[in-house]
C-alpha cells in the first residue's frame, strides 16, 4: 500500500528520471495556487504555474530516479536494509566480537520497527545506511587511529 510520501518520493523520481526538476504543469493550474480547484490538490506536491514537484528534498528521489526508471524501484530499499544489517554486523564485532554481532543482527531482522521501512519507498532506509556506515567509519578510524576513514589527508 502507497502512503502520500512515497507517491511524491516516485512522483519526483520520475520527474527526475526524465532529466529535469519539475513536471509540467498540469492543465487547469492557475496562476494563484490558493484558487487550485479541489482535484488537483495534493498533500506532499508543489503545483505551480512553472512546474509540479514534490515538497521534499532531492535526495531520496535521485537514489530511486534510475531504478524507478527501469522498473526497480521495488528492490532499492531491501539492498539498504541489507547494507544496514552488515554495518550492523561489523558495528557489533567491532565493539564485542562475533556472537553479538550475530545477536544484533538477529534482533535488527526481527524488529518491526526495522523491517517495514525496510520494504516501503519511503526514505528512512537511505538514512539509516548513511547512519550506520558513518558509525561503522567512526569506529574503525578509532580503531586503527587513522584519520583517513573521514578526510583525504594526503598532501597535494
Amino acid at each position: 500500500m502507497n502512503n502520500p510520501d512515497e507517491m511524491a518520493y516516485r512522483f519526483q523520481a520520475r520527474i527526475l528520471g526524465t532529466g529535469k526538476l519539475v513536471a509540467a504543469a498540469p492543465p487547469g493550474a492557475p496562476q494563484q495556487p490558493w484558487a487550485v480547484p479541489p482535484p488537483l490538490r495534493f498533500n506532499n506536491l508543489v503545483l505551480w504555474s512553472n512546474g509540479w514537484f514534490a515538497k521534499y528534498p532531492l535526495g531520496w528521489p535521485l537514489v530511486l530516479a534510475l531504478p524507478e526508471k527501469i522498473g526497480l524501484e521495488w528492490l532499492v530499499n531491501p539492498l539498504l536494509a541489507v547494507g544496514i544489517l552488515i554495518c550492523t554486523a561489523r558495528i557489533a564485532r567491532t565493539l564485542s566480537g562475533q556472537a553479538v554481532s550475530f545477536c544484533a543482527v538477529a534482533l535488527l531482522v526481527l524488529s518491526p520497527a526495522f523491517l517495514a521501512p525496510s520494504v516501503q519507498r519511503v526514505a528512512h532506509a537511505t538514512a539509516g545506511l548513511l547512519v550506520a556506515s558513518a558509525c561503522w567509519a567512526w569506529l574503525e578510524a578509532m580503531r586503527r587511529r587513522k584519520l583517513a576513514y573521514f578526510v583525504d589527508v594526503s598532501a597535494d
